[in-house]
């Protein structure tokens, strides 16, 4: 009966958390006042924590660094990136996106010169470079 779900109310002292602990069961007795004889019933429940938000993505590795013939033709794969992220299911999933373009010596606005796949990492030219 979904009415008789509603009415448990589980507290922690602590939140616990998911990298620790990703599912546990509790066991519950509660008995009565009976007397002469007390009646006693048992309930055994899993409970499973839900992840959060709560790792940062990391590059693996730190920084990258690269060289490209100045004739590369466009689309050109140049360099692969990767990251991780340590939580579980969507909040561990990574997307990439080109943040800035910044060229040396030069003004110019190198934003379209390159591409990144969102999921691979994979950097491309657009241009001749």
């Amino acid at each position: 009966n979904d009415d008789i779900m509603d009415m448990w109310n589980v507290r922690v002292r602590k939140p616990p958390h998911r990298n620790l602990f990703k599912e546990f069961t509790l066991s519950i007795t509660c008995r009565d006042n009976g007397s002469p004889e007390q009646k006693i019933s048992f309930m055994t429940f899993k409970v499973k924590v839900m992840d959060i938000n709560d790792h940062y993505p990391i590059f693996e590795p730190v920084s990258y660094s690269i060289s490209i013939p100045e004739n590369t033709s466009p689309g050109t794969d140049i360099i692969s990136v990767s990251a991780t992220d340590a939580d579980d299911g969507e909040f561990g999933d990574i997307t990439y996106k080109i943040k800035s373009v910044e060229v040396q010596d030069s003004s110019a606005d190198a934003m379209s010169w390159f591409s990144i796949t969102p999921k691979g990492g994979v950097i491309r030219n657009l241009v001749k470079l």
